[in-house]
């Protein structure tokens, strides 16, 4: 029974969250993580004797796939070489510098502890206990499997500006005259800061905007321009306009691009 062997697969998930911690869309080979011979053990204490360690067949990196799943190659144990012995591993994400990536703290140690003898009737066995390093109290606290997981946050923003124009026809514009207008979100898309939700147009600035929105994460946004000034004599205020805001990942830079589109082309400045 010499020739007795266990394989060991090591596994982790893969989180990707917006800036508002909701998951964003993962894709293969998106993140890479590195697997390798760990320098200390659960008790932080220097190890000696565990840098020639059995590892992948493949190798001793791999890349998420797009379900977040991060798989490594089997890792096999003989009895031969390696029956009784204990083996540290530490698994990590290499970070590639993506833009508008902030990379997670998150170092894993794996402990695979080799059973001291292999036979027919009690095989080889593997077993292992899992580390996850907690950097406010500098220690290897204990985790599950499952828990071995990787967070990233896309910090990535676009930015768009929403405008009014305001045009009289029948009659000439009268100085001192101006014209009030609102802006209102739908769905709870994000506002203008400051005091973005009115706008004034007057005879020598009939155009005007409602400042500065900022987007943090890919979607449709949708407001209603209107008109809430009192209508003037023998006028009518203008129908509503509704601004669309369509913000897209361009997934070759990593940035957020923001698109604005009127139903009262007029309006666009």
């Amino acid at each position: 029974f010499s020739d007795d062997t266990e394989t060991l697969i090591i596994q982790a998930t893969k989180a990707y969250k917006d800036q508002q911690g909701d998951s964003m869309a993962l894709t293969n080979g998106q993140f890479h993580f590195k697997l390798e011979a760990a320098t200390v053990d659960e008790n932080n204490a220097q190890l000696t004797g565990n840098a020639n360690i059995p590892m992948p067949g493949n190798a001793a990196d791999t890349v998420n796939n797009a379900v977040g799943e991060i798989t490594f190659g089997d890792i096999t144990y003989t009895l031969a070489n390696d029956h009784g012995k204990t083996y540290y591993y530490l698994l990590t994400e290499i970070n590639d510098n993506k833009a508008n990536i902030t990379y997670g703290p998150e170092q894993y140690l794996i402990k695979a502890k080799v059973s001291a003898e292999g036979t027919e009737a009690e095989p080889l066995t593997v077993t292992t206990t899992y580390y996850k390093w907690n950097q406010e109290n500098n220690k290897w606290n204990s985790v599950t499997a499952n828990d071995v997981t990787f967070t990233n946050t896309f910090t990535g923003k676009a930015e768009a500006t929403l405008g009014v124009s305001k045009s009289i026809s029948g009659r000439d514009w009268k100085d001192g005259e101006e014209f009030t207008f609102t802006l209102t979100a739908h769905d709870n898309a994000p506002m203008p800061t400051g005091n973005g939700a009115a706008a004034t147009v007057t005879k020598t600035a009939p155009t005007a905007d409602f400042g500065t929105i900022t987007y943090k994460k890919a979607g449709t946004y949708t407001y209603t321009i209107k008109e809430a000034s009192d209508a003037a004599n023998g006028m009518t205020n203008a129908a509503d306009v509704t601004a669309t805001v369509t913000v897209a990942l361009d997934t070759e830079s990593n940035q957020l691009k923001a698109t604005v589109a009127y139903s009262n082309t007029e309006n666009e400045k």
